[in-house]
């Protein structure tokens, strides 16, 4: 009778399947291609690198959802294009410094609120991968306040 230890998810069925083998459920029982195999396989699996790297990309799509939220991305081009403009004309003769350096200072402040939403979403990936368990990996809210 196979053991599942409660790491059933889809990275082990993943890594069944990798090592060629099935496992499924039959009236509510544990079915293996071969049990003994699939055994080992339940018994030395790991979970808790995949559902790390899971909670991270959930932290990484909601860092991104926040981002386009204030700056979608058609207005992000825009502001670099701007930016590049602007140098240039200054570059040619055709803006004073004192004109270019006011004008960059809100192109500058728009990029400062998308790298401290990056910065947060470094940091909350980060508590995440510090986490020992899949318990406190599954607490780790993606959305929270971070």
């Amino acid at each position: 009778m196979i053991d599942t230890r409660g790491k059933i998810c889809a990275a082990l069925y993943a890594e069944i399947e990798r090592q060629g083998e099935g496992l499924k459920q039959k009236d509510n029982y544990w079915v293996a291609t071969n049990e003994v195999k699939v055994q080992g396989i339940i018994d030395a699996f790991d979970p808790l690198p995949d559902e790390i790297a899971a909670k991270q990309q959930l932290i990484k799509s909601e860092a991104n959802l926040r981002i386009l939220a204030s700056h979608p991305t058609h207005q992000q081009i825009n502001t670099i294009t701007d930016a590049v403009d602007l140098i240039l004309r200054h570059v040619s003769g055709d803006l004073s410094l004192g004109e270019l350096s006011s004008r960059l200072v809100s192109i500058h402040n728009t990029w400062r609120e998308i790298q401290d939403i990056r910065s947060a979403s470094d940091l909350a990936e980060s508590e995440v991968s510090k986490k020992s368990s899949l318990q406190g990996v599954e607490l780790f809210n993606p959305k929270g306040s971070w």
